[in-house]
């Protein structure tokens, strides 16, 4: 797989080795299109903000590379398939809102409330009745 800047030409395409027959696929990803396309679809949504979903290792295009380039495209709310994705996104975008969708297990909201980044939210429409936290969608859980 190739990533570029958006910025840069399209990336060269490099050799799969020794013999380039041998090659499954190349995969080339372009930042740019994928910073434009997000654009598109936040000026569709005027009034409303327009979140990214940058789980699953962003499609599997590089969670950071996708993230930091969303991010400089003014996308300031992610969502990820768990927590540690959320801290991965958190390291690129400090002040973004990002809900984890796989929600809070059952006897787990303390540990992850001491260890979640701040502004890390659940996308659950309820959570275990012992935690008091993420009662309803975009619930906030204390870091």
């Amino acid at each position: 797989m190739t990533v570029h800047e958006p910025e840069l030409r399209p990336a060269e395409i490099p050799s799969a080795g020794a013999d380039p027959t041998e090659a499954s696929g190349i995969l080339t990803i372009d930042l740019g299109a994928v910073a434009a396309n997000w654009k598109t679809l936040a000026s569709m949504a005027v009034p409303v903000e327009c979140a990214a979903v940058v789980k699953g290792d962003g499609y599997g295009c590089g969670l950071e590379p996708v993230t930091h380039t969303l991010s400089r495209a003014g996308c300031s709310t992610f969502f990820v398939a768990d927590v540690a994705e959320g801290r991965r996104v958190r390291a690129i975008a400090p002040d973004a809102a990002i809900y984890v969708l796989n929600g809070v297990m059952p006897g787990s909201a303390q540990a992850r409330s001491s260890t979640a980044p701040p502004n890390l939210r659940n996308g659950m429409r309820s959570s275990p009745p012992e935690t008091g936290v993420a009662a309803r969608p975009s619930t906030s859980i204390p870091a």
